[in-house]
């Protein structure tokens, strides 16, 4: 994989932070110079412009998602896309409720904004069905096994069933198929004998004469430079054409297309994704048991050090010593605090005469 391309993801990642930056610093201000009024067509600009925005965010967002190979960095990003497509939504419903519409249009802005329609079309999240996969294909399977009809916009329409010819019908077509090809192959014969007629009565009227060899030479360069001039004509008008956009250029060869040749990178890409994920989770396995096997006598031995100590400066303390917690309160784990260090002990209490032990 080319460098450029992790850079180039990588670049989208941070410039789609520093914009997120941006408009949660513009929504969160109480600056009356940035607050919009509350008329309608204030509201109405003020969260289109914003849906816009987090439109082209999400777009970023998803594709550096669908082509990030590093599993770390893909988690995170996963949070912050799945936060710009709630805020996406939440931009919409207020624009239907503030307009009763469910439609918007956005032509002037996006004017302003020098942007087309294309560029804020949301596609669908590729994770989606990605991520999902193993769980979508047990489905199809089930379904498969109580022979349901799976509803899928790729499965085309079952054809009508078509009724039967009758031998009159299939007949009177063949007839008519048959017909037309006699008619053919008449009017093809009649033109050939027209063709014949007409060279032999040429030859009657022009007669037989010989050329010499410098005549033959002119006719032959003549043909050649007529060949040759029509050629380079429709080189130029090709040019021209291909030019003015009256015409489509030449499609490059198979190993060339650029477009074929994204598609390939992103495959490789995806697969490159799963092998990697692969490794990261088989290395949460042995780096998880590697501490427990190699450091996990040495922890445990610190915190019954630990556990001790605090048992003993509580019955410094109080005189006694104080009750192991519950396994339902969590057992020892009660008797540490958020930093992993162990509670101080509890306060003193009034210490009882030995009459009364």
């Amino acid at each position: 994989l080319a460098t450029m391309s992790h850079n180039t993801f990588n670049g989208a990642w941070e410039a789609s932070s520093r914009e997120i930056r941006d408009l949660l610093e513009l929504e969160s201000s109480k600056d009356p110079a940035v607050v919009p009024p509350k008329d309608f067509t204030s509201q109405s600009h003020h969260l289109s412009v914003l849906y816009i925005k987090y439109a082209q965010i999400y777009i970023r967002l998803e594709e550096a998602y669908d082509q990030m190979v590093h599993p770390q960095k893909r988690r995170a990003l996963k949070l912050m896309l799945d936060g710009v497509m709630g805020r996406v939504l939440e931009l919409k419903h207020a624009l239907v409720n503030l307009q009763a519409c469910d439609y918007q249009y956005l032509d002037e802005i996006l004017s302003d904004m020098k942007l087309t329609p294309a560029d804020i079309e949301l596609p669908v999240a590729k994770f989606f069905r990605r991520d999902n996969q193993k769980a979508i294909k047990d489905r199809e399977r089930l379904l498969e096994q109580f022979k349901a009809p799976i509803a899928d916009a790729r499965a085309t329409a079952p054809k009508p069933e078509e009724t039967p010819m009758t031998v009159a019908e299939a007949v009177r077509l063949i007839q008519i198929h048959e017909r037309a090809r006699q008619g053919r192959l008449r009017a093809k014969f009649m033109a050939d004998i027209r063709n014949q007629e007409q060279r032999e009565k040429r030859r009657k009227e022009g007669g037989t004469k010989k050329m010499t060899r410098a005549e033959a030479a002119t006719c032959i360069q003549r043909h050649v430079r007529g060949f040759l001039a029509r050629r380079q004509l429709k080189k130029k008008l090709n040019k021209i054409f291909l030019f003015l956009g009256m015409q489509m250029p030449a499609a490059p060869p198979k190993k060339e297309d650029p477009i074929l040749l994204a598609k390939k990178n992103q495959e490789v890409r995806r697969a490159t994704q799963e092998q990697y994920e692969q490794q990261y989770q088989a290395a949460l396995v042995n780096i998880k048991k590697k501490i427990r096997d190699v450091e996990g006598p040495d922890m445990k031995e610190n915190m019954a050090d630990q556990i001790r100590a605090w048992f003993i400066a509580c019955r410094d303390q109080t005189g006694k010593f104080p009750e192991f917690p519950a396994s339902e309160d969590g057992g020892s784990k009660a008797i540490f605090t958020a930093d992993g260090k162990p509670a101080p002990p509890p306060a003193d209490e009034p210490k009882k005469d030995k009459k009364d032990k």
